[in-house]
């Protein structure tokens, strides 16, 4: 059996760049080892079942973890941790404090980081909707994973339970001063550090019962104030036209469940991933966002029309392409059309710059022309601050963002003019993987990304496999 690093380990001194995420993966599912580097474009390339969707719902479930983003059709989910580890904790230091401390060491930040690995255990569990264990590459004892994330860093490996051991330890020190003023309070100014350690300077009170209050205020502040710059992540699986198609009788599967007395009231065998993405269909078609334009560009040129949502006279929505003067039932369009409709209402009418978005095999349905328009909209949605993971197999999508790169990054890209300034991609902010057979799976290799642009060496083996054979058969 292979030695290897612990989750292939990343480097912590190593500078992550523009990295939201660096991640090292050891069988886990199909994928044997890998190390991955989350760029503002992150193009997954290889063969069925080789784990690309593995990968992306890895990506998605860390950052959903640091952002605390909870399935739309459960009930909130947090646990007492807050709560009580904050009651504790505030009371214990208000008592040093009246007991003549000015300064007093908290470990509240250290047990923050160790619970949002468990909020992170149990999103995977319900993201593959699948036990732990279920994930180990099949033939192996133990999957490994080294994260290195904004709030997340460490080691995770599991056997017959999952274990997390965090590298970020950082101690707290609250500390009393009378030069805060409990008037004008900003948190992002009560923090600092020094020599590795956190300190938050909090203002003095004469009463413990209202220091210990003000005292669960703050660190509740503290622990959410990185929690705060980050975005979620929404994932677009494969299978999204099929669960738009089939909405209303999901929902309301979904929704007759919350009555129920259990911890969990749903029991369904769409993963967390599937729910979230029919949570979008909650979406406000009244809000438009700046990527609007964008997206209605791309409608023009690759549908000839525009997905548009609307209210019936129950309050819910309902899904239609619009054409000309022609409205259809999403039901009646075509297949492109209910596979993007999701995806491009979203763009349209919930998206926010810095959220990251996983859109598995946007190619599916859609003709080698559309694709190429599709490629062209990935990159200008990135340019406007978007981050995108993408898994394809095509390679028309997948040649169109490698001129978007050429057309960024080289000088001769940079003079055809004829090429759309927004669709211009900085090599820097693309990283794209192959996933390679490798001892029963698949060994995630990093594929480099310069000036030429992406290369495709998966589609090249195929042509030339597919010439060899007709040479062969015009021979015979």
């Amino acid at each position: 059996m292979r030695q290897q690093a612990l989750g292939q380990q990343v480097d912590s001194n190593e500078a992550a760049g523009s990295s939201r995420l660096r991640l090292g993966i050891t069988d886990f599912g199909p994928v044997s080892r890998g190390i991955l580097d989350l760029k503002p474009l992150t193009v997954l390339v290889g063969p069925n079942g080789c784990g690309k969707s593995h990968v992306a719902t890895l990506i998605h479930s860390i950052i959903n973890t640091e952002c605390e983003m909870l399935n739309p059709f459960v009930l909130d989910q947090k646990d007492t941790f807050v709560t009580k580890k904050l009651i504790e904790e505030a009371g214990r230091i208000a008592g040093a404090h009246q007991a003549g401390a000015d300064a007093v060491d908290s470990n509240i930040w250290m047990l923050y980081i160790e619970h949002k690995f468990q909020v992170l255990f149990e999103i995977l569990s319900a993201n593959f909707s699948s036990a732990h264990t279920n994930l180990i590459r099949i033939g192996e004892k133990r999957f490994e994973l080294d994260v290195k994330s904004r709030i997340i860093s460490g080691s995770i490996s599991c056997t017959n339970v999952i274990d997390a051991n965090p590298t970020e330890k950082i101690p707290l020190i609250v500390n009393f001063s009378k030069h805060v003023s409990a008037q004008d309070l900003d948190i992002s100014k009560m923090i600092h550090e020094n020599e590795n350690t956190l300190i938050l300077d909090i203002p003095y009170f004469s009463n413990k019962a209202t220091e210990a209050y003000m005292i669960i205020q703050w660190l509740l502040a503290l622990l959410h104030f990185r929690q705060a710059q980050l975005e979620r992540c929404i994932y677009f699986p494969a299978e999204r036209g099929g669960l738009t198609l089939a909405y209303k009788s999901l929902t309301l599967h979904f929704y007759s469940g919350l009555g129920m007395t259990s911890a969990n009231p749903i029991d369904s065998e769409l993963t967390n991933v599937s729910t979230q993405f029919l949570g979008l269909h909650l979406m406000s078609p009244d809000n438009k966002t700046e990527f609007a334009p964008l997206v209605e560009m791309f409608e023009e040129s690759a549908l000839q029309g525009s997905v548009i949502a609307q209210e019936n006279t129950t309050k819910s929505l309902s899904l239609a392409f619009k054409k000309d003067k022609s409205i259809l039932p999403l039901s009646r369009s075509a297949s492109s059309v209910k596979d993007l409709a999701i995806f491009l209402l979203y763009l349209k009418h919930v998206a926010k710059k810095g959220e990251t978005i996983v859109l598995e095999e946007p190619e599916t349905t859609l003709h080698p022309d559309n694709q190429i328009l599709l490629a062209g909209l990935i990159a200008r949605l990135v340019n406007a601050g978007l981050r995108i993971v993408v898994t394809t197999h095509s390679p028309y999508f997948l040649e169109q963002l490698s001129h978007c790169v050429v057309a960024g990054s080289s000088q001769a890209g940079k003079e055809f003019r004829e090429f759309a300034d927004d669709e211009r991609l900085d090599k820097a902010s693309v990283a794209a993987y192959s996933f390679e057979e490798d001892d029963g799976g698949y060994k995630m290799m990093p594929i480099n990304v310069d000036d030429e642009g992406i290369p495709q060496h998966d589609f090249v083996n195929a042509s030339e496999r597919q010439y060899n054979e007709l040479l062969k058969l015009e021979q015979d």
